[in-house]
């Protein structure tokens, strides 16, 4: 495998048109296993379409009679009532033939009421008949439609777009599922402490090696407590007394709107999605570096830019600190690339060679075929974390549910898009890291870790897992916010390979609470205003469940069992409550 100095021009020279290429050939390869017949598919799905068309137009029909018998009822009711106040809406109008026009008012309404509930109403009837059998008509091609495309529906799995990764860069590797192994790999040998705190949860998670180097990539939800401002009102209103222009002393009716807020505490939900990479390569060299816009060209782009060489270059020459920061000769990359915290600066040059800094500018200034400067990186130690920002636009889950359709056409256009843009996002992710050649020069994994303990899975594949399958069925029930699931293992049978768990549902109930609060009004008195607010209380609701592992089927089966039980998490597990 050659390694990756340049992952831009790699990209836009190589890997672009091949990923593609094999995804085409990928989807191909589907039509072909599946038998579809296309032209069969594609006659059905346009008269799917004129029957949506026929469906719609037909219940707007059904809706305008059913609107246009409301409107005569009314207008009915109104003429047959018109003797009742007739003089009062029409004083002195008619005179002696007034009652010959509410005579022929009351007739109009009887006629008009009789209209509505049965020539009018046998429309409508007739009208909804047909709207049901248009529906119906409707469904059965949708079933024949599902029923043609089920056989290309089954043929999608979780780890198509990643092994189609595999195949275009065989640099990097994914590995079926995130496995105890990997994680021990990562604890053990890369000094990551393999636990997240109780506000975070794993929603996603996919690992693999890069030149035998371990990665993760992961999507988290986390709450923290924020606040939240609530705001209630009252209207006041009180009569003063003024004298107009003749002396006269007259009253004024006024009113005032009063506010008051009151700021409480809340829960604030978000998700991030990260990339973790472990390499031994400046194993004591810690920083990290926020992507700051200076890449863009533009006029005040370059003030800013030379700004920040001149507060560079000051901290660069302080020497009453603890810093070792000497900035280095490309004096632009240390501008792009900020990282005034690092904190080794021999094993930071080895790191970031003359190459390595071309491409990481490269990728920042790019925005044609990546995402530019959108990349936030922190090293700890031998740990790397990349946070691009454009992970938070793409779902990276790889459901195939999400190819699945009654179109042909349109799974085929959808299985394209998406897997072209998926490996764009998850490679200019790796990007940072690829540029710099140290990380591919060395690679440090160990053989010795036993075949068991690699086929089990790790923690964040158990909280992947409850989170796909949904947090209403582990919430406790007075829980009004979204949850943070956590697992807790129990036991393990090693004969059946189930798994038993624990799963932590940790929330937030809300009770309704009123402050008051007295505020100063117009007419000169104090008025108390409510402000309602929530109170939110911590709950936790644990569920027990059992994870059936199925640990010694080899990778065509893994392949085949993904196609039988698509609507699991994985292949391999099952969750059983």
């Amino acid at each position: 495998m050659e390694d990756i100095h340049d992952p831009l021009e790699r990209y836009k020279t190589l890997y672009k048109d091949s990923f593609r290429k094999n995804v085409e050939d990928t989807m191909d390869e589907i039509e072909r296993l599946s038998g579809i017949d296309v032209e069969a598919n594609k006659k059905i799905c346009a008269d799917i379409d004129q029957l949506k068309l026929d469906v719609e137009s037909q219940n707007s029909k059904s809706n305008w009679l059913k609107a246009l018998r409301v409107i005569l009822i009314i207008l009915s009711v109104a003429l047959m009532a018109l003797p009742f106040y007739y003089n009062k809406l029409f004083p002195g109008v008619g005179g002696q033939y007034a009652p010959l026009y509410m005579g022929i008012a009351v007739l109009l309404g009887i006629v008009l009421i009789v209209y509505s509930f049965t020539g009018l109403s046998r429309k409508i009837k007739e009208a909804d008949a047909q709207l049901a059998k248009l529906k119906d008509e409707l469904k059965m091609m949708l079933d024949i439609a599902w029923q043609q495309m089920s056989s290309v529906n089954q043929l999608f799995s979780w780890d198509m777009p990643t092994k189609l990764i595999e195949k275009t860069v065989p640099n990097i590797h994914f590995d079926a599922f995130f496995n105890q192994g990997r994680l021990t790999e990562i604890v053990n040998d890369f000094g990551y402490d393999g636990f997240l705190n109780g506000n975070t949860s794993v929603l996603f998670a996919h690992s693999g090696e890069v030149k035998g180097n371990p990665f993760v990539i992961a999507k988290f939800r986390r709450v923290k407590m924020g606040t939240k401002t609530y705001t209630g009102y009252k209207t006041i209103h009180w009569t003063t007394y003024v004298r107009d222009a003749n002396g006269k002393r007259r009253a004024v009716r006024q009113s005032q709107t009063l506010s008051a807020s009151v700021t409480k505490p809340c829960p604030v939900y978000d998700t991030f999605t990260v990339l973790m990479y472990a390499n031994e390569a400046a194993p004591n060299l810690s920083f990290t570096r926020q992507p700051d816009g200076l890449s863009e060209e533009g006029f005040f782009t370059n003030m800013r830019r030379k700004s920040k060489r001149k507060e560079l270059e000051k901290f660069s020459r302080n020497l009453t600190d603890d810093s070792d920061y000497t900035m280095m000769s490309n004096q632009e990359f240390e501008v792009l690339f900020e990282t005034k915290d690092r904190d080794n600066e021999v094993e930071y040059r080895l790191l970031f060679t003359a190459l390595a800094q071309r491409s990481i500018m490269d990728l920042m200034k790019d925005n044609a075929e990546g995402y530019g400067d959108d990349f936030s990186v922190m090293k700890s130690k031998m740990i790397n974390v990349v946070s691009p920002k454009h992970f938070d636009d793409f779902d990276i889950n790889t459901d195939p549910a999400r190819f699945m359709d009654y179109n042909f056409e349109k799974v085929k256009q959808n299985f394209i898009s998406f897997n072209v843009e998926y490996f764009r996002s998850i490679y200019f992710a790796f990007a940072p890291l690829l540029a710099i050649p140290l990380y591919q020069q060395t690679r440090t994994r160990k053989e010795i870790y036993g075949e068991d303990l690699m086929r089990r899975s790790s923690f964040w594949e158990w909280e992947s897992l409850v989170n796909y399958k949904g947090q209403k069925q582990f919430a406790h029930p007075r829980s009004i916010t979204e949850n943070i699931l956590k697992v807790d293992h129990s036991s393990t049978d090693a004969q059946s390979n189930n798994v038993k768990l624990n799963v932590f549902a940790h929330g937030y109930s809300g009770t309704k609470c009123i402050h008051k609060e007295q505020v100063f009004g117009g007419d000169g008195r104090y008025h108390t205003v409510n402000v309602e607010w929530i109170r939110y209380d911590a709950v936790c609701h644990m569920t027990p469940i059992v994870i059936s592992e199925n640990p010694d089927v080899d990778k065509d089966v893994i392949r085949e069992e993904r196609i039988r039980q698509y609507d699991t998490r994985s292949f391999r597990r099952k969750i059983h409550f």
